[in-house]
């Protein structure tokens, strides 16, 4: 549902979205609205002055404005549901300037003893995303490895006497399984980066394109032995 600063509603249609960037294209039948206009992430420098314009905790705030500065640029943000990285823009409000779009509020440091620190994806990385969700419904060529698993940290690994790596779930990409691995399996390096890390992974997979490979050394612990496999990654269909 979309509602309007003058508070009429729409019934929204979702077009697409993409788990990497937390972005979602959705369409409502209108007319007579302003559309905002997008503007170039790429000319921005540290100290512009940016404003936001949303709804914190949901409609009983609708349209607060917040200004403030652009702190840092390129600063690089790993999704901690996820585990994918990506440049954002640093700021203490935004993300709107000279009346165009040239950011995207995606997520902020909650803890103790930080203020003020959110981040934005670029619109300049945004758009062609939100191209891809209008044409396809999904972002085009980007590359999956083709399998669910669960990260196992040093703690976990040792309880249950499994190497620290990924724990295979299940696999839906036939070339996983023809690369020799098996639900059940533990993947330890990934193009010879030890996988310490969820991110690991989802950060090497997602530099590539789809039809691309990458080296796994997997461990299988119903016989203790150890392999290497490479796999071609698939395309991600948005599912």
């Amino acid at each position: 549902k979309v509602i309007l600063s003058d508070g009429k509603s729409y019934q929204a249609k979702l077009i697409g979205s993409d788990s990497v960037t937390d972005l979602a294209l959705i369409k409502i039948s209108a007319t007579g609205l302003t559309p905002a206009e997008f503007g170039s992430s790429s000319d921005l420098q540290v100290a512009d002055t940016v404003m936001a314009i949303g709804n914190p905790g949901g409609l009983e705030f609708n349209s607060s404005v917040t200004i403030g500065y652009i702190s840092a640029l390129n600063r690089e943000i790993t999704n901690s549901e996820n585990g994918y990285t990506m440049k954002c823009i640093q700021t203490d409000a935004a993300i709107n300037s000279y009346g165009q779009v040239i950011g995207i509020n995606s997520s902020k440091i909650v803890a103790s003893g930080y203020e003020g620190l959110g981040f934005a994806i670029p619109i300049d990385v945004a758009q062609p995303i939100i191209s891809d969700l209008k044409q396809y419904g999904y972002v085009k060529d980007r590359a999956v490895l083709g399998i669910s698993y669960q990260y196992l940290d040093s703690m976990t690994s040792r309880f249950y006497g499994l190497p620290t790596g990924i724990y295979v779930v299940s696999i839906s990409s036939p070339a996983v399984s023809e690369a020799g691995i098996e639900k059940g399996d533990v993947i330890t390096e990934v193009d010879g980066k030890t996988v310490n890390s969820s991110t690991v992974v989802t950060s090497i997979v997602a530099s590539k394109k789809p039809g691309q490979t990458v080296s796994l050394k997997v461990t299988r612990p119903s016989t203790g032995k150890s392999f290497t496999a490479t796999v071609k990654l698939s395309q991600s269909t948005g599912k």
